[in-house]
Order: structure tokens, then sequence, then C-alpha cells
């Protein structure tokens, strides 16, 4: 991230592969569980789902599995500002949105002038934990939040005042040091407001949307590590697709699955207020 300067444009562009690989070795390799797997590397890769098959049903530049929030911002940026034919993967069996289409539809505003104390916010409410390059690589793309949504045709006002309360949540932290540093964008209709009006946007860039698929696995080159596609099962059929750019898991969390939770989340039971 240091290196290429993390952004929208900058991900999709240049490092998709790279960042796709990287995310599919470090999934592959989080499987192995056994003595074996550990001692040899591949063994992940070269199990069934993950080899490369002979032929494939279908090929495009990059697969996006994930039809919320994320994935369809990366299949817009993809289509539109990359010129990429893009693929949609989702597990839904319509429409999907996952989140994003069910919450408040708010999303953070930040004013140039503000960026630096905002960066300082950061800092402050994770308690240092945060990278310096993700603090700036966040503020520097949310300060253009207002630019892609009047680019897309969104709907919004700019207000000081959250739904669920003030924002920013800890502006009391430092003495008050952070009270107003950012807007939220208040969307009449909610997530589903900004929902459709994206979706629309979606189909206009010609950027396809395949429902009901599930059980998806990243298909990797032994050789080179590179992430070239994915093997799922849309509806009761398996299939594969070759990304030839690269595949970007925009897969949502993890709240509601306890055998991820007591995996990961070393606080068990962990409990989640809304989503």
């Amino acid at each position: 991230m240091e290196s290429k300067g993390l952004s929208r444009r900058s991900f999709l562009k240049g490092s998709v592969v790279t960042g796709a690989a990287l995310a599919g070795a470090a999934a592959l390799a989080g499987c192995s569980t056994s003595a074996d797997a550990a001692a040899n590397p591949l063994a992940e890769i070269q199990k069934p789902e993950n080899a490369i098959p002979e032929n494939w049903d279908a090929e495009t530049d990059i697969v996006v599995v994930g039809y919320g929030g994320a994935g369809m911002w990366a299949s817009l940026i993809g289509a539109d500002e990359c010129g990429q034919e893009v693929l949609v993967l989702e597990k839904a069996p319509v429409e999907g949105g996952g989140n994003s289409r069910i919450n408040n539809g708010e999303w953070t505003i930040v004013e140039e002038d503000e960026k630096e104390r905002f960066k300082e916010y950061i800092k402050a409410f994770t308690h240092g934990k945060t990278p310096e390059p993700m603090i700036e690589a966040w503020v520097n793309e949310c300060a253009r939040n207002t630019e892609y949504a009047d680019k897309y045709g969104m709907t919004y006002e700019v207000a000081e005042q959250a739904l669920a309360g003030t924002i920013p949540e800890y502006w009391f932290l430092d003495d008050g040091a952070y009270a107003g540093i950012i807007g939220v964008a208040d969307v009449e209709g909610f997530g589903m407001t900004t929902f459709h009006e994206l979706d629309a946007k979606r189909e206009e860039l010609g950027v396809d949307v395949q429902f009901d698929c599930h059980d998806e696995h990243l298909i990797q080159n032994p050789a080179t590590r590179e992430i070239v596609g994915v093997r799922y099962t849309q509806g009761s059929e398996e299939k594969t697709i070759k990304a030839k750019k690269g595949v970007i898991l925009t897969c949502g969390g993890f709240e509601f699955n306890e055998e991820l939770k007591n995996k990961y989340l070393k606080i068990h039971p962990f409990k989640f207020e809304g989503w």
C-alpha cells in the first residue's frame, strides 16, 4: 500500500492482481490445519476445488465476489475509470446489497481543510494502533466521497447530526478537540435509495451481476501464486470463471457466524448490535 499509494483508482489500475494474489494466498494459507499442510504450503492450492480447470465456463477481466456496498463500488470503478470488463458474483437470489442496502444510508464527509485533524482523530480513538499509511489513504479517499457521489448522481444532503447520535462518535477525546471535523450524508430513503441509484449506474456501465452464487473457491496458479479465477456453485451447478486481471473479495463480515467469531474474536461470546 505504501509503495503504490492506496486509492480507488490505483488499486484497480495498478495492483489488482497483486492485491488479489496476496488476499488469496493469505486465505488459502489460513485454511491449513494439519502438519502436512503446514509443511507443504501448496497443499491447499492443490486441492481439487483450487485446481486450474482444463476449460473455463467463462472469462472476464475482473471478478468481484459479493455485491454489497464494497462490491458495488469496486465494480463501478473497475468498469468506469479502469475500463475493465467486470462480473460480480452474489450469493443472494435477487438484488443483493447487504448491509449497505438496509442501513441509514449515511456516509462520511470530510472537508479538505479538516483532513489533518481527522487523521489525528483516528489515531486518538484507535489508541495509535491503526497504521499511518492506512489512515492517510482512508482520509484522502474519504475526502473525495462527495466527488464520487456527484459523479454517479447520488441523492443526498450534508448533515451535521447522524441519525444514531453525535458525529464524530468520540468528539470529546482530547478535551473536545475533534468536535465538528466531519459531516454525514443525509439520504432520504436511506440505503435503499443509494443502492438503487448506484445499481442503475452499474447496469448502465454494462457490469453483469450473477445471483445465487455460493461456495466460492479461489483458483490459484501453483507456480506463480497468481489468482487466476474462481470456482463457484450457482444454484446447484458448479462453474468456473477466469479473471484475467484479478479477483476482488468484498464478502462482508461474519457477525452471525459463531464458528468464525470464536476463532478470530478472542472475546467470546461476542454480541453485535445491528450489523
